[in-house]
């Protein structure tokens, strides 16, 4: 409503209040969630492998970052549980959607990173995954000379990330991706257990 610069008292426009209803009607699928308290299946010295993977994704609405840890047991069993997420308004001065994701992706470098420094788990590898390929050539090409906006943010996920552990992840099994629209997610088991490549071995 802020970027309609309604006051608090106007009506909605028509639109906005169908948005808002069919918001209000997903609310049904947080009824029985049940957040597992813990990350972990089996005790630390059982891990084989230790991951973090990150998604990021951004609309015009809002950027958006998941992050996943991943452990593979010495049993070969593998755990996959969201443990962070955070999300941030797009600017109003209407970013292209590349310059968005470039924002997304940074935010999925910092979350990361903050994740690595404050768990209690030894993290073997990092890996990052973003839809928008464009994003990913910016932080892959070190040859062009970039406008400031984007330049700073690539030189800062370069020197924060390792560029050879960004991947391109369609879409559709991107988890960032509701979060990026503001969206309840369709399947919340598969948002909070991740998406069922991370199982893979």
């Amino acid at each position: 409503t802020f970027r309609l610069k309604l006051r608090w008292d106007d009506e909605l426009p028509q639109p906005l209040k169908n948005k808002v209803r069919l918001w209000v009607k997903s609310l049904h699928r947080i009824e029985d969630l049940k957040i597992p308290r813990f990350a972990l299946l089996q005790p630390t010295d059982k891990i084989a492998i230790s991951q973090l993977h990150s998604f990021s994704d951004a609309s015009k609405a809002c950027s958006g970052a998941n992050i996943y840890l991943r452990v593979e047991y010495t049993d070969g069993t593998i755990h996959v549980r969201l443990i962070a997420s955070r999300n941030r308004l797009a600017p109003l001065n209407g970013l292209t959607i590349p310059r968005l994701e470039l924002n997304a992706m940074t935010l999925a470098a910092r979350l990361s990173n903050m994740v690595e420094r404050e768990i209690n788990i030894p993290i073997n590898e990092k890996h990052y995954w973003s839809d928008s390929r464009a994003a990913l050539g910016f932080i892959r090409n070190q040859a062009t000379r970039f406008q400031v906006y984007v330049a700073t943010r690539a030189a800062e996920i370069q020197a924060t990330t390792d560029i050879e552990n960004w991947h391109y992840v369609p879409t559709a099994l991107n988890p960032a991706d509701p979060l990026s629209r503001g969206e309840i997610p369709e399947s919340l088991a598969e948002y909070y257990d991740g998406p069922p490549f991370l199982y893979q071995s």
